[in-house]
Formats: structure tokens, sequence, C-alpha cells
């Protein structure tokens, strides 16, 4: 038999060590249970954003090795300016005291990193963003996208299609970059596969895997399975604005002065 206790923290009254332990234990049992059956990757928050020669990564919460880390925001020095940037996140194995339960947590910036665009590197850390940057100009984010095409624009621009998303059993794309799919695609078709899924994506937190497969497939009349990479995903879902008519936006070959 079990007791649920809630413990009250008023005037007058002797803190216990029994209040003290549920007030440490509710908020991480509660996140524990509510992503129970998701997968490793990014939960919220990690932002990338750039401002005179240094660039923010905001607080963030995300799942690794089954569980949930939250840290802070970081600011680093940056002077790569136009070469290809890779921003990741490290982290090292847990070590317990009689005290703490600790995982160190280094943001690291790798230039001109090995592979393509959008080819994942696991060794390299968890991703969180991609870009080149001119010296004086302004790294575009991701709500300043002007279409899906945008999403892989080499400079100036953040590339998030690589982003791991937690998602149910299976990691997932990022759930922003899908609510700007979603703008497009209900801009040129009538189809209700279309506006079903397009709604999915605006009114979702985040969209599982399945959920995107089980659409790729029917308007592509593919087989996709969990093993398709983001990359293979973003390719799909261009197929499939291009084959609703939706506009293209041409990429720029250098960099914007902003």
């Amino acid at each position: 038999m079990q007791n649920y206790v809630y413990p009250y923290y008023t005037p007058g009254r002797v803190l216990k060590r029994e209040s003290i332990e549920n007030l440490r234990d509710f908020p991480r049992d509660f996140l524990d249970i509510a992503y129970a059956d998701y997968s490793d990757g990014i939960i919220r928050g990690f932002d990338v954003t750039y401002n005179a020669r240094k660039l923010y990564i905001s607080g963030g919460a995300l799942k690794h090795n089954g569980r949930i880390i939250v840290l802070k925001e970081t600011v680093c020095d940056f002077t790569g300016f136009g070469e290809r940037i890779r921003v990741s996140l490290c982290l090292g194995e847990a070590k317990e005291t009689e005290d703490f339960l600790a995982i160190e947590a280094e943001f690291k910036i790798t230039r001109n990193p090995v592979g393509g665009a959008n080819e994942p590197d696991a060794s390299a850390g968890i991703e969180l963003a991609r870009f080149r940057l001119a010296e004086g100009a302004v790294l575009r984010k991701k709500n300043e996208y002007r279409g899906i095409t945008d999403f892989v624009t080499p400079d100036n621009t953040l590339n998030l299609v690589n982003v791991e998303y937690s998602g149910l059993y299976y990691p997932t794309f990022s759930p922003e970059l899908l609510k700007i799919f979603a703008k497009e695609i209900l801009k040129t078709s009538q189809d209700s596969t279309d506006i079903s899924f397009a709604f999915i994506c605006l009114n979702s937190d985040t969209v599982h895997k399945d959920c995107i497969l089980q659409y790729l497939n029917s308007r592509l009349d593919a087989n996709y399975n969990a093993k398709i990479s983001n990359g293979e995903i973003y390719e799909a879902l261009l197929e499939v604005t291009r084959k609703r008519g939706g506009a293209t936006v041409k990429r720029k070959t250098g960099p914007s002065i902003g």
C-alpha cells in the first residue's frame, strides 16, 4: 500500500526531512514518468544565437542515456568567421558521490567538421546547430526562415536539420522546422491528408517519428521506417512541397551582410 503525501509549508511548522525529500523528488519523479517512453534527444531549449562575437546557447532540457538533464545558458567567444561551424554538446560519464550524481557538460564549437551538411556525426556529441557566418553578418534564426528550402542555406543561417529531438520511442525531427513546413504546405494544398498533418505540426510541441513516417509514406508512396535519418526526412519533406507546387527559395551562394 502507498500513501500520497502532499507537504504543507506553513508558518510556525517545523521543516521536516520528509518534506524536503518530497520537494526534491516530486519534480524529478514527474519528469521521469512523463518522458518514460521517450527517446534520448532534446526536449526543449538549447537555441543558438549570435551577437557581438559571442555565441549564446540558451538553457534547455534533454534526455541522455535515459536521464533527463537540465542545463543553464552558456556564452562562448566566437571567431570562426567564414568557416563551417558545428555547435554540439558533449556529456561525460555520470559520477556519483555520497551527495550528488554529476555529469560534466561541455559545449563544443567545431570548425570545418567532417562530413556533408546533412550528415550526422555521432562521435561529435549532441548536435545543436550548423552554420557558416561572415564577419559583420546577422545569423538568421529558425523563426526567420523563408521556407523549407531555407533550412539548409549554407551562409549566415542556422541549419537545424540534424538536431535530434526526444520523441516517443524514437528521436524525431525539429518541431519548429515542421511548423514552417506546415505553413508552407497549407498555402499550396487542399488535400485533407496534408491539412491534417499540417495542423498536427502547428499544434504539437513534438511530432513523433511514427506520425511523420505515416505522412511521408502516404504522400510519396514510399516505405520509410524508423531508421530514416533527419537528412532523409528533410529531403522527403522537400519533395512533398515540390509535388504540391510549393514555392522554392533560391539559396544564396555568398554571405548576406546585415
